[in-house]
């Protein structure tokens, strides 16, 4: 009878140490993410998508998601959308001012079977107003949050379950 009580201690004691394992590992991330936002000149994320939004013949609406690069520019105080290529010509779909970025907004959605991740960012400036919508991937969602925290804006936080 004393055994079964140790073991029942036993086991709570080692979900206490994994809980406290995983929460070590995510306070790691989030300040080596801030710590490299930091330092760095530039923050490049990859696999993330950009929705680009066309008008068709009639009116309509049309997305295209494309491969993209989300870059944080230190220097330049700027955000960018580039192409996936690393080439020198690659396509820059949005290019921002952080003084022109009047809101971000961090949604995640769970449709069916899978999470999704979206970011949005709305501008307003002398080029005029917009916005960009971002689906970011599972793996890097929360270090581009935590990095955009960094550099001082403010992420707005949805999520629909």
């Amino acid at each position: 009878m004393a055994m079964h009580g140790f073991a029942e201690r036993l086991q709570r004691r080692s979900g206490s140490l994994r809980m406290e394992r995983t929460m070590l590992v995510c306070l790691v991330m989030c300040v080596s993410t801030a710590f490299q936002a930091l330092t760095a000149d530039t923050l490049e994320f990859r696999k993330v998508g950009y929705v680009e939004f066309t008008t068709q013949g009639r009116g309509q609406p049309d997305a295209t998601e494309r491969d993209a690069r989300l870059q944080i520019d230190r220097n330049a105080q700027e955000l960018r959308i580039v192409d996936e290529e690393e080439s020198a010509s690659a396509a820059v779909y949005v290019q921002i001012s952080f003084p022109d970025i009047t809101r971000i907004l961090y949604e995640r959605t769970r449709p069916l079977l899978n999470k999704q991740h979206w970011l949005t960012v709305e501008w307003a400036g002398m080029s005029g107003d917009g916005y960009a919508y971002i689906r970011l991937d599972e793996k890097n969602q929360r270090q581009v949050r935590e990095a955009l925290k960094a550099f001082g804006f403010e992420v707005e936080v949805v999520t629909h379950n």
